[in-house]
């Protein structure tokens, strides 16, 4: 596999998370992560709408200061149907993931679990189906 150039956008308000998956993405060695970081929703979505060129994915907490659970995925998901979501959240739910998935969200990550490999792999998964659903139908 080559090496990799990606722009992600952190939407997390706990700097202790901030660190923990910044350095755990610096960890891996195919793709080159620059991250760029906003602690509230309404600052993400901004960061979103004024990025030339777009970001590749989108590093979404499911608890912010300024929104909470599904809702967050779903006014990421409205304000960039274009690109990749992945959940980050220390939440262990069976039934959340689906529930984020069916929000518009490509993939689901608890932070206790993450390391810098499969952060690195739901990332690239996401990519991958939200390629295959902007691809125009037959």
């Amino acid at each position: 596999m080559k090496p990799v150039a990606l722009r992600a956008l952190l939407i997390e308000d706990n700097p202790t998370d901030v660190l923990l998956l910044t350095h755990a993405l610096e960890a891996v060695e195919q793709t080159t992560f620059t991250i760029e970081h906003a602690t509230r929703l309404a600052d993400g979505l901004a960061r979103i709408a004024a990025a030339d060129p777009p970001f590749d994915c989108i590093l979404l907490d499911l608890s912010l200061p300024d929104e909470t659970g599904l809702r967050t995925v779903q006014r990421a998901y409205e304000a960039a149907p274009h690109i990749p979501i992945v959940i980050l959240t220390g939440l262990d739910d069976h039934e959340l993931p689906f529930k984020a998935i069916r929000a518009g969200a490509q993939d689901y990550v608890t932070k206790e679990t993450v390391d810098g490999p499969t952060l690195e792999h739901a990332i690239l998964c996401a990519l991958q189906r939200q390629q295959i659903l902007n691809q125009p139908g037959d």
